[in-house]
């Protein structure tokens, strides 16, 4: 009797099977595809002020754009739950289309790959990394600080740890990379590199079967640091400019939430942004917000209001007036959205920010200005 023979190809493919087993049965996996579309008009699209503009063959033209524009969303998600863990892959495409202002279109491919492990029933941690690239042909925003193209690529990371420390509480630490690369001139390397820390807490002050109130307190720490490098082909030479800037952020809010109904909050924060090697651009600036969010069986509805009011610590209002510049923001964001066989949305989005600032009547740059969009669109999943 011969002895007994096994191929080592069947061999494998039997541990590819037992693996595969318990793989399949104590997994969940779900994809998703979306796609959407809708039109609007968007008010203002360069955020200038209405007295701003240039001229063309000896002709005053205004700076104030607004137009019309149609625009188209695909995306495709993958989820895949085992135990413990989950991941997440999700990619997105898309495109605001002008048809009157060709200048001004624009594509935002993303994409993005998250994992989360869930340690325990009171603590998790997740990282998750993102691609994202904002590719259009509208020109340099001359009334902004550094007056970075419009058109970037960018590379976050993201590392998260959430603790549930005792009953009704939840702490959050957070960690942030982000390699943001501007597209320029073949002669010219323009990018900045970021690196933030972020804590949060969030405590229930009372909380039955239908309500719940909270608090919830964040803090964040940011350095950024700009590198602008111009080449010179005739010489072989370069010219480079560094600017580090370090924010940090003081957030508080209180929520009140009805289950699966209404969810509201009201805050305050307070950012500082410190101009380390130029000493100009610094400021400080005080917000406050309320946010809304109201669910029902077929209708969402989400609002959110802020107002900011940003000093500058030594960018003065004008020349010749020794006073710090001072801007004002309100932003305002609406959205109505009604439900079809959970898999088909329509939506109506409104948005807009309208800044102000002090010595407008003398001012000649950072100026007011107010930019506003409203769409109508649809999105289908399945």
């Amino acid at each position: 009797m011969n002895g007994l023979s096994i191929k080592p190809s069947k061999i494998l493919l039997y541990l590819i099977f037992v693996w595969m087993m318990p793989q399949t049965v104590l997994s969940q996996q779900q994809w998703k595809l979306q796609m959407g579309s809708s039109s609007g008009y968007e008010y203002n699209v360069f955020n200038v002020h209405p007295s701003q503009g240039y001229i063309v063959d000896g002709v005053s033209e205004s700076a104030l754009q607004s137009g019309y524009f149609q625009h188209v969303l695909l995306g495709a998600s993958y989820k895949l739950k085992r135990k413990k863990h989950q991941l997440f892959i999700q990619t997105i495409g898309q495109m605001d289309y002008f048809p009157l202002l060709p200048i001004v279109n624009l594509y935002r491919p993303t994409i993005s790959l998250s994992y989360r492990y869930k340690y325990s029933k009171f603590q998790q941690w997740s990282f998750k990394s993102s691609y994202g690239a904002y590719i259009t042909n509208r020109v340099e925003n001359q009334d902004e600080v550094l007056r970075p193209p419009r058109s970037y690529q960018r590379v976050q990371l993201r590392l998260n740890y959430e603790l549930k420390p005792f009953r009704g509480n939840i702490s959050r630490l957070e960690a942030h990379w982000r390699h943001h690369r501007y597209n320029t001139e073949e002669m010219r390397l323009f990018y900045y590199r970021s690196f933030g820390l972020k804590a949060s807490m969030e405590q229930s002050i009372f909380k039955n079967k239908t309500f719940r109130h909270s608090l919830a307190l964040e803090s964040e720490v940011v350095q950024r640091m700009y590198t602008d490098i111009e080449f010179d082909s005739i010489e072989d030479e370069e010219n480079m400019e560094e600017r580090l800037w370090r924010y940090a952020q003081f957030r508080s809010f209180y929520s009140f939430t009805k289950k699966r109904f209404l969810k509201t909050s009201v805050g305050v924060d307070r950012t500082t942004r410190l101009d380390i090697i130029q000493e100009r651009f610094g400021y400080t600036q005080n917000q406050c917000f309320v946010k809304m969010r109201v669910d029902n069986k077929k209708m969402n509805y989400q609002c959110r209001i802020s107002a900011a009011h940003r000093v500058y610590h030594d960018l003065m209002a004008a020349r010749e007036i020794d006073e710090p510049l001072v801007h004002n923001y309100f932003r305002g964001y609406f959205k109505a959205t009604r439900t079809w066989n959970k898999k088909l949305d329509v939506y109506l989005k409104i948005q807009g920010v309208h800044r102000t600032r002090n010595y407008s009547e003398v001012a000649t740059s950072f100026l007011a200005y107010t930019n506003g969009v409203v769409r109508l669109g649809i999105v289908y999943r399945w």
